[in-house]
């Protein structure tokens, strides 16, 4: 990608994340309302189909790798919040769908030690 390119796409990277942090400290304060989030929720469903679309066409080749390395990634960054929020008790048996969690994670961890299916 030639550089002016690179250039934009970080610039509008840069302002679609400053318009999410706004977003979301107005939403700490209570001054989105309602109606406006079905809106917003559509357009970042959107984005991001859009967006991993793009991501995928750039790896065609190994594209079932690229996928693979991306969602376990992500899956890292969500257990690490996840642990981090059970270690300040944001997250405790009483949230819903805890229960549902524990078990997948123990399923998880168990093909993980493994290495392969239980079927």
């Amino acid at each position: 990608m030639p550089d002016s390119a690179q250039t934009q796409l970080k610039d509008h990277i840069d302002r679609l994340r400053a318009v999410l942090t706004v977003v979301d400290s107005n939403l700490a304060l209570g001054l989105v309302p309602s109606e406006g989030m079905q809106d917003l929720r559509a357009a970042v469903d959107d984005l991001r189909t859009r967006a991993w679309l793009i991501l995928k066409a750039g790896h065609r080749v190994h594209e079932q790798a690229f996928v693979n390395r991306v969602r376990v990634r992500r899956a890292v960054e969500i257990c690490e919040e996840v642990l981090a929020d059970l270690y300040v008790g944001a997250v405790t048996p009483d949230t819903p769908g805890y229960s549902v969690f524990r078990s997948t994670v123990r399923e998880l961890a168990n093909l993980l030690e493994t290495g392969g299916t239980d079927g």
